[in-house]
């Protein structure tokens, strides 16, 4: 009974990525995650309102070594990198207009079931 359950848990996993899929947007920059690639909105796209949360902000690449150091001072903590220009951050009330200013040229909303 045990490994019956064990061999469908590992189909189900199996499985995650096609759950993650989205479709395809121009002038956007893929991001791959443990459970399946993810591709950001256009910071135009965005609609302008107040971001919180857990977020993937890309820039274009290469990416200033100060630029993280940037988005703190106006309020953003970021923390892991992914590759080949995105991090990992927490808006705190943030605009697409002040993050576009900060040289943000993409962003998506951090899944909660993503695995960095």
């Amino acid at each position: 009974m045990r490994a019956m359950a064990l061999v469908g848990l590992l189909l189900l996993s199996s499985f995650s990525a096609a759950a993650n899929w989205q479709p395809q947007i121009l002038d956007s920059e893929t991001i791959g995650l443990i459970n399946g690639d993810i591709d950001s909105i256009p910071i135009s796209q965005m609609p302008e309102a107040n971001y919180d949360g857990f977020w993937i902000l890309t820039r274009e690449y290469p990416v200033p070594s100060d630029w993280v150091e940037d988005l703190r001072t106006e309020g953003v903590k970021c923390w892991s990198f992914l590759p080949a220009s995105a991090f990992h951050c927490d808006l705190n009330g943030q605009t697409p207009s002040n993050l576009a200013e900060l040289g943000v040229n993409g962003m998506i909303r951090m899944p909660p079931d993503s695995k960095l």
